[in-house]
């Protein structure tokens, strides 16, 4: 399948869009309606990441009738991982996370990428796993993991993402 590379990036803006969006007050969310994850990020970047901001949602182009999924963990404005794919939203079970070639943008149908934003520093995905116990409309549970190259030459470095969340859908406006 010949895969438009601007899809990634225009479903990478859809989940910034949305990753810095909140249902309820930051410091308190007895409910969880934020979602939450916990994440180790090891190699040339190594920290924890924690956080109540885990969602995900799915919109459809109306220009060109492709339709996205994304999963936003963490607040856009800062350090955030996304997992996004063209297509709709996957049900329970282990799913592929693809290596995203810049050079081509080929992706297979309904392959995964996994991104890990930082400081400027932009890591998409060489390959990993999504694990997924649980998937509806409004929650979806799971794991994940993967590996990550740097995309800047200037700043060249591989990381691993590994760890566990619970996101709760949100509604997104179509573009």
């Amino acid at each position: 399948m010949n895969y438009n590379p601007t899809y990634p990036l225009t479903l990478l803006l859809l989940l910034a869009v949305f990753a810095g969006c909140d249902s309820a007050d930051d410091a308190t969310d007895p409910e969880n309606q934020l979602g939450s994850y916990e994440f180790t990020v090891s190699g040339d970047v190594s920290r924890t990441l924690t956080g109540p901001i885990a969602q995900f949602g799915a919109a459809t182009d109306p220009s060109t009738g492709v339709s996205g999924f994304g999963l936003s963990f963490g607040n856009a404005g800062s350090e955030y991982v996304a997992i996004t794919r063209q297509g709709s939203q996957p049900g329970a079970g282990t799913h592929p996370i693809a290596t995203f070639d810049t050079s081509t943008g080929e992706l297979g149908p309904d392959e995964f990428i996994a991104t890990y934003y930082t400081g400027g520093q932009v890591f998409v995905s060489s390959g990993g796993t999504l694990t997924l116990s649980k998937s509806d409309n409004n929650r979806m549970e799971g794991t994940i993991s993967f590996t990550a190259t740097s995309l800047l030459p200037t700043q060249p470095g591989t990381v691993t993402v590994t760890g566990n969340f619970a996101a709760v859908g949100i509604a997104v406006v179509n573009p």
